[in-house]
């Protein structure tokens, strides 16, 4: 069995930009090389290959990680793939509606629905739970609203470990 485990500690979160994007491509560059080592393409159970990045900046996660486990406050809230763990943060849906304010109105106070908001992309944003998707848009096109867009909307990383 081959054990190799790589170690990257916390990267400040008062870099600058290009140095974020240095340390992203380092971390991208570090995985190639561990799978040309190896000479895999995809990790076989036999093998333990293991990047173990410390990072506050959550966003970066998505940039470089496959699985990863988040630690709050001691405790491991989460541990899995990552596309798992992001289809955990659909909150609700981007809308792009006409009229938007009669389909604000149908929505506020609508079982189910959290909240109701314009974004600044001119879509509503409702947060609500993902089974209430099709009652939702359902009922604003049964009072009249055209939907012309209906999206999952998530929160982030940082947002998601948050709520946690």
């Amino acid at each position: 069995m081959l054990t190799e485990a790589f170690l990257l500690d916390a990267v400040p979160e008062d870099l600058p930009p290009e140095a974020h994007r240095e340390i992203e491509g380092l971390v991208l560059h570090v995985e190639q090389q561990v799978y040309q080592l190896f000479a895999l393409q995809q990790p076989m159970a036999s093998d333990l290959r293991t990047l173990l990045a410390i990072l506050r900046i959550l966003h970066e996660i998505e940039l470089t990680c496959t699985r990863i486990g988040m630690i709050k406050q001691g405790v491991l809230i989460v541990q899995d793939r990552l596309d798992a763990v992001i289809a955990r943060t659909v909150n609700g849906l981007h809308i792009a509606c006409d009229p938007k304010p009669k389909a604000v109105s149908l929505l506020k106070g609508r079982d189910g629905v959290r909240d109701v908001r314009e974004e600044p992309d001119g879509r509503l944003r409702v947060i609500c739970d993902p089974a209430r998707f099709g009652d939702v848009n359902a009922h604003l096109v049964a009072n009249g609203v055209t939907v012309s867009e209906l999206t999952p909307a998530r929160q982030t990383l940082e947002e998601f470990f948050l709520s946690q």
